[in-house]
């Protein structure tokens, strides 16, 4: 009997006020069999489906038909198989029929659930693969369309004749492209490793596209270099006429500045020699021909960073320029020559003094001493960075830190070689001392510079020692929290001087941590290890020692400014804290009485009602966890209480709005306090409120109430 006569003849049934065991014993048998076909069908069609998406995945229609052909038959069989049940449930009485069809219905379930879930991956599949190869097109697109929109603003720009701009446009946009085409690898990457997240077997159904965007990847490469080149061609051939005529009119420019400065420098010396110093001549002249030479290296490497660029942007010939390159090489040449012709010209007129010469053995003289302490500050440095990379403490480093700067001070109270040859040279020249005044005053200068900037390093080294000192203290207590007190007797300093300094290396992120201005607490939270110094190639002259003076009062100024503004900032926050607690309760543990209570808002509270409330709240946590897990925060729209536990007590403080550190760190306090100050008569209470009528200066104290 067919299932669908079978359901008329169940149909007929059901209208039946009394049926016969046979109809409905059949009618069971009839939806049994129902069930197991269709189970059977899916389970075939599950089969199918793998196979058929493995063949055909990439056609995305036929695999979206095929799916949804498999999606529309669970659909039908589902409603079909409701409807019959639902029928049959309708005269059946027997509780033993009724559990029978629960069964089957459950089996049913089960199967469809099976049959909607791969339903469902494939169909993820289906659409991460359509998603995939929009990706790819779009990203293709994009470049296309950048391609484009670059010629044709190319194209423009060489009919408005700005060949300039189009060069320049076409250099930027060359970084700009390979920019994007990194950008879409990027994305790639990140698309794939998504895709090989949410599906195990990615790789059979995706590699083709990845084979994909290699090929398109490199399809478009390939015809974004052929643009290129044809632009640069393009351009090359129109830039390069421009070009060599800008190129020859900047070497007639460099040659007629070169004469003019060298014809000027002979008018200037020559006209100088019946007034100047003979010595300030040839200083003079030295310097100006050095800044001419300077001029000439100068203008020839600009001259072949030019040639060069544009032989490189634009492939133009050196055969091209070569008449520009030879005509520049011969100028270049004989510009030297006459400089030299003309240095030596002036030197010889003013060179009968002969001072000169002792001139330059003091500056040699002068260089080798400053040179000498440069390099004995330069080597204490590099000791210190070399102690730093072994990764001591630079505590162990104190003493012969010590030592070193010791000896490099004494070094710079000698000067005995100098000294001598001023002596001897002044006897041959009386005007010898007033002559080379300005080089002994530099001399002097350089000295105090370098003498500062020791003073400067060894100062640093010290703030680096006092760091490791201080970090080396505060990482053996608990919490790595110290008052500052305590840290200034530890390490044989001033308390106020060291809490002036803590704040300046906080402010500066020497240190990392927190310290409280008002209780003197510090909090170390991190440990920060040592800086290296750098070491400058040359120290600076005495404009650099002033304006180094002034930069340190500046920023010692500013400290002080950020150090005074957090301290008044604090006091504003503790002050809003402390007026925001509404009231402290304090509440035995064991007995659930309060001890303790106080009002300090205008809140009106049942001490009693209150305490018994907070322990039931208590009571409902252990009893749930079957542990002591005590609560700390009851949270209300405008309001919190907070409860910190003791061994003893519990307290609730109640407050106006939200819970700060500053409020918590106070409500522990004031916890140990408590139970500190009255520890034997909490153990052993027996309801006695008097004995804790004391507890109102520890609140006064611990919550600092005088500052309102």
């Amino acid at each position: 009997m067919s299932f669908k006569k079978n359901l008329e003849d169940t149909n007929k049934l059901s209208k039946k006020q009394m049926h016969s065991k046979a109809e409905i014993k059949d009618a069971m048998e009839t939806l049994r069999q129902e069930i197991k076909e269709n189970v059977k069908t899916l389970t075939q069609f599950q089969t199918d489906l793998k196979k058929y998406f493995l063949r055909n995945f990439r056609d995305h229609l036929s695999t979206k038909d095929y799916i949804n052909s498999y999606s529309e038959f669970i659909e039908k069989a589902d409603s079909t198989l409701s409807y019959n049940i639902s029928k049959i449930s309708d005269f059946i009485q027997e509780e033993k029929n009724k559990r029978s069809i629960l069964k089957y219905k459950t089996f049913w379930a089960k199967n469809r659930k099976k049959g909607l879930d791969i339903l469902h991956i494939y169909q993820s599949r289906l659409n991460k693969r359509i998603e995939f190869e929009e990706f790819i097109n779009e990203r293709m697109s994009e470049l296309q369309n950048f391609t484009d929109e670059l010629n044709n603003q190319i194209i423009n720009m060489i009919n408005e004749d700005n060949l300039k701009g189009a060069v320049h446009l076409l250099n930027d946009s060359i970084k700009q492209y390979d920019q994007i085409v990194l950008k879409h690898n990027v994305e790639f990457k990140e698309f794939k490793s998504v895709i090989n997240r949410e599906m195990a077997d990615a790789i059979k159904f995706f590699i083709d596209l990845k084979t994909s965007w290699i090929n398109k990847n490199n399809e478009e490469k390939i015809r974004w270099r052929n643009f290129v080149i044809e632009t640069r061609k393009k351009l090359s051939t129109t830039k390069e006429s421009v070009w060599k005529d800008e190129l020859e009119e900047k070497i007639g420019t460099y040659i007629d500045n070169l004469d003019n400065s060298i014809d000027d420098m002979k008018e200037e010396i020559s006209r100088s020699m019946e007034t100047e110093d003979p010595i300030k001549l040839v200083m003079d002249l030295k310097n100006q021909c050095a800044t001419i030479n300077q001029s000439i290296n100068n203008y020839h490497n600009d001259i072949k960073v030019s040639i060069r660029s544009s032989i490189k942007d634009f492939k133009t010939s050196r055969e091209s320029i070569k008449d520009q390159i030879e005509h520049w090489q011969n100028e270049k040449k004989r510009i030297t020559n006459y400089l030299n012709e003309i240095k030596n010209e002036l030197k010889d007129e003013i060179d009968n003094i002969g001072i000169d010469v002792k001139t330059e053995e003091l500056q040699k003289l002068i260089k080798m001493q400053l040179d000498e302490w440069k390099n004995k500050v330069k080597e204490f440095i590099s000791n210190y960075n070399d102690f730093v990379d072994t990764g001591e403490s630079l505590i162990s480093y104190e003493p012969k830190f010590e030592a070193e700067k010791t000896q490099i001070k004494k070094s710079f109270k000698s000067s005995a070689l100098l000294k001598a040859f001023l002596k001897d040279t002044s006897r041959v020249y009386s005007s010898f001392n007033k002559i080379v005044d300005t080089d002994i005053q530099a001399y002097k200068n350089s000295r105090s510079v370098i003498e500062h900037n020791f003073e400067l390093i060894t100062n640093k080294i010290k703030e680096e020692i006092l760091i490791q000192r201080i970090q080396a203290i505060v990482n053996v207590i608990k919490d790595n929290k110290v008052g500052i007190s305590y840290l200034a007797k530890a390490l044989r300093v001033d308390a106020k001087a060291l809490k002036r300094k803590i704040i300046s290396l906080l402010a500066e992120f020497k240190l990392i941590g927190e310290l409280d201005p008002v209780s003197g607490m510090f909090i170390l939270k991190e440990k920060k290890l040592p800086n290296k110094l750098e070491i400058d190639e040359e120290l600076e002259e005495e404009q650099i020692l002033e304006e180094e003076e002034e930069e340190e009062e500046e920023v010692e100024e500013k400290v002080e400014e950020k150090i005074e503004e957090k301290v008044e900032k604090e006091e504003d926050l503790i002050k809003k804290d402390i007026l925001r607690i509404r009231y402290l309760m304090a509440i035995h543990k064991s007995v659930g009485a309060s001890v303790y209570n106080r009002k300090l808002g205008d809140w009106k509270l049942d001490p009693d009602l209150i305490g018994g409330f907070l322990t039931a709240i208590q009571s409902l946590s252990t009893e749930i966890k079957q542990k002591e897990i005590p609560i700390k925060r009851m949270e209300y729209k405008e309001f919190e209480i907070l409860i910190e536990p003791g061994e003893y007590v519990f307290v609730a403080l109640f407050i106006d709005g939200k819970e700060t550190d500053w409020i918590r760190e106070k409500l522990k306090l004031y916890v140990q306090e408590f139970e500190s100050t009255f520890e034997e008569k909490l153990k052993n209470w027996l309801g006695e409120l008097s004995a804790f009528e004391k507890s109102g200066l520890l609140v006064d104290k611990i919550f600092e109430l005088y500052r309102v």
